[in-house]
């Protein structure tokens, strides 16, 4: 596929998503139209959306596909001193295929057989709000153009999540 062609389907993809988010009446609805989306987009087949408690720090996994139960039981929620946040903080993307790792993560996607691991930082203004974990359970190494285009379409997310997290606010109050 042609350079064209790709920057053509991400502006598409994000036509949608943009369109699509703004009919999402709750904060669950749109993180998983933004997980459902970056997923399709890298044809990984799984993953996993974190926002940041804003009171304690901790990660907590809000929306999951394609995962195992004893994955999902083993890494719904990280503390905030753990290396998990840590990284998550650090506001850092990384890219990850069979050659590479990421020390904490690797027994876990190991046993989890994941062999491919995207890890983008959501972002709202300067502040990390949450993390965005796209995997394949395949070999994947994904082009310069995908990961920047994945990382582009992260991006514009962060506004609309902390939105949809200010709407749920005040609807509970």
């Amino acid at each position: 596929i042609t350079e064209r062609k790709r920057t053509e389907e991400l502006l598409l993809v994000q036509k949608e998503l943009a369109i699509e988010l703004g009919s999402a009446r709750k904060l669950d609805d749109a993180l998983k139209l933004c997980l459902d989306t970056a997923i399709q987009y890298t044809e990984y087949d799984s993953g996993g959306l974190y926002l940041l408690d804003p009171k304690s720090g901790d990660a907590i996994l809000k929306y999951h596909t394609g995962l195992s139960r004893n994955f999902i039981s083993s890494s719904k929620h990280y503390p905030a001193d753990s290396t998990q946040v840590g990284f998550i903080l650090a506001g850092n993307s990384a890219f990850l295929d069979g050659e590479n790792n990421i020390r904490p993560l690797a027994e876990l996607a190991a046993e989890e057989g994941i062999k491919s691991l995207a890890l983008i930082p959501i972002k709202h203004g300067s502040n990390i709000i949450g993390i965005i974990n796209i995997a394949s359970h395949e070999e994947r190494k994904l082009s310069s153009f995908v990961r920047k285009a994945v990382e582009s379409l992260i991006a514009q997310i962060g506004n609309v999540i902390a939105r949809s997290m200010a709407q749920d606010e005040t609807r509970k109050s």
